[in-house]
């Protein structure tokens, strides 16, 4: 069983210039016993490096090396079809007010019961109210 449920802003901020870098000991945690994300997760991370190519300027070539890194992290895709939690993931994006997708990263870690790796500041609140556990700042 993965450690842990990480999302895309905690993602993206191990590999992007000028992000907020996570704790060490988070990215360790990460490291040595991986971590589970919703089917979305490579969609969302791959739309961010997208738009930081054009609106930051990073060039192609580091967007590759960059994606070649993110595909040797410990990240597994959670195996659950999407529409098996589809109506969860709108519930709780209704009840926290979040968006659907930041949703899903919460749907998956309190059903997996694992903490919740985001630097998302509204889905840290949600976490907090629901007792899910997280990691970080």
């Amino acid at each position: 069983m993965p450690a842990l449920v990480v999302d895309a802003s905690f993602t993206v901020a191990l590999v992007l210039p000028d992000e907020a870098r996570p704790p060490a000991s988070m990215v360790a945690l990460l490291e040595k016993g991986g971590a589970v994300v919703p089917a979305l997760w490579p969609i969302e991370v791959g739309n961010t490096l997208v738009m930081a190519e054009r609106r930051r300027g990073i060039p192609a070539a580091a967007l590759d090396r960059i994606a070649g890194k993110l595909a040797a992290l410990p990240i597994a895709i959670d195996e659950r079809p999407v529409m098996e939690t589809w109506l969860a993931v709108i519930a709780l994006a209704t009840s926290h007010r979040l968006a659907v997708y930041d949703a899903a990263y919460l749907e998956l870690a309190k059903r997996l019961r694992l903490p919740l790796a985001t630097l998302d500041r509204d889905l840290r609140k949600a976490a907090k109210a629901l007792d899910i556990p997280l990691l970080g700042v």
